[in-house]
């Protein structure tokens, strides 16, 4: 039952080793968006995109947030993987793939649970940043293809990225790219590309401004939805720091740093303030790659490495997330070479600019979830096509 609920309890009642649980408990307890970390109560928080703690704390509302709160919440997450799976087909279709391509990718991605754990107990929201993703893409393809920009297209456009950085706030690297990859598909008007690009960024920004405001005046400072990424950078680069969040914890320097499971840096939170705890901890990341960039630029190419590929301890892991990762880079090649010019460049953001960021940080599984479907949909396109031309291939040469 502990793996399936992932709780446990504390001096301070149930908590969670995922500080977004831990947030839901305190919006459940009447605390606020508060005490995200395992190893003590802080106060009001950033740490987290608040989607997921408010969906999950309503689960505990409803149901309790002891086991069958756990329950219900892990059953919604596996619920949301079945339906991002199940959309698959209709995603390729709607790319002009047929849906056979959708079809083999979903089927794999359902008897084969590649995130383990993620995608039964210990994932977030991940999945629903996959659907958004998908259905953004499509949307931003939809108006690439079309002959005009038009100020509605703009708002929808902005306002489906704005509700995406309360769910999963680093796809926000991607929507530049889509914006580019719109205003230059095919020629128009100046005017237009000019309406479209400000009204895009302007509900964009209109969008997120209510968290925005909530962190100013709750947190004391401007952040960008969330404000955890210095911690994430000291825990991952530093003396003894490896490419997962795994070893992290073997090594004993994840507890050693993180206030999850650090008192003596759950007491520093509540001393300094978690928005101020996460500067000192940008300021010493910092300080330690400017000083040691051969070792950082190793950690980083193992990072890219296990992104892409996985853990080494995992044979079969691996060898299944290697194929997956070359039979992408072939569909995407074959959608190129097909005159599928725009979709490659829209999942080619998700491939490239995406990942950027998880190349500084530790690995941990659930972080490639939101590109998943830009994976497996050109692995599974070229699958489809390379199966269709063998089969050509065998029945020209029994024919002959």
């Amino acid at each position: 039952m502990a793996e399936l609920t992932h709780n446990t309890i504390t001096p301070d009642g149930q908590r969670s080793l995922d500080e977004a649980i831990n947030i839901a408990y305190a919006i459940h307890a009447g605390d606020g968006f508060a005490d995200p970390f395992l190893a003590g109560l802080t106060g009001p928080s950033a740490h987290c995109a608040p989607l997921f703690p408010v969906v999950t704390a309503g689960i505990f509302s409803v149901f309790g947030a002891g086991t069958g709160g756990a329950i219900a919440r892990d059953l919604l997450n596996m619920a949301g993987y079945s339906l991002l799976f199940a959309l698959l087909p209709m995603f390729a279709a709607g790319l002009g793939m047929t849906a056979a391509p959708g079809v083999a990718s979903g089927v794999a991605a359902a008897l084969y649970p590649y995130y383990g754990l993620s995608e039964v107990s210990r994932g977030r929201d991940e999945w629903l940043a996959a659907l958004m993703g998908m259905l953004l893409l499509l949307y931003a393809l939809r108006i690439a293809r079309g002959d005009e920009l038009t100020r509605s297209s703009g708002v929808f456009f902005g306002a489906g990225w704005g509700a995406l950085m309360y769910v999963h706030p680093a796809m926000v690297t991607i929507l530049p790219i889509h914006l580019l990859t719109i205003v230059f598909a095919r020629k128009r008007q100046p005017g237009q590309l000019l309406s479209f690009t400000v009204i895009s960024c302007a509900v964009f920004l209109l969008a997120i401004l209510p968290w925005t405001i909530r962190n100013r005046v709750v947190m004391g400072g401007w952040m960008f939805m969330r404000d955890d990424l210095g911690l994430e950078l000291e825990v991952s680069n530093g003396d003894g720091a490896t490419a997962s969040v795994v070893g992290n914890f073997a090594s004993q320097r994840f507890c050693s740093i993180h206030p999850t499971c650090s008192r003596a840096a759950t007491l520093q939170v509540l001393e300094i303030g978690e928005l101020e705890f996460n500067r000192q901890a940008m300021a010493k990341a910092m300080s330690w790659i400017r000083s040691n960039p051969s070792r950082f630029g190793g950690l980083t190419l193992r990072r890219a490495a296990a992104f892409w590929l996985g853990s080494v301890s995992q044979p079969l892991a691996l060898l299944l997330s290697a194929g997956l990762s070359f039979l992408g880079v072939a569909g995407l090649w074959l959608m190129w070479r097909m005159g599928m010019k725009i979709e490659t460049a829209l999942f080619g953001a998700l491939w490239i600019v995406y990942p950027l960021a998880f190349y500084l940080i530790q690995r941990v599984d659930r972080y490639q979830v939101p590109i998943y479907p830009a994976i497996l949909l050109p692995a599974g396109f070229a699958s489809v096509t390379l199966y269709l031309n063998l089969r050509k291939s065998m029945l020209r040469g029994s024919k002959n």
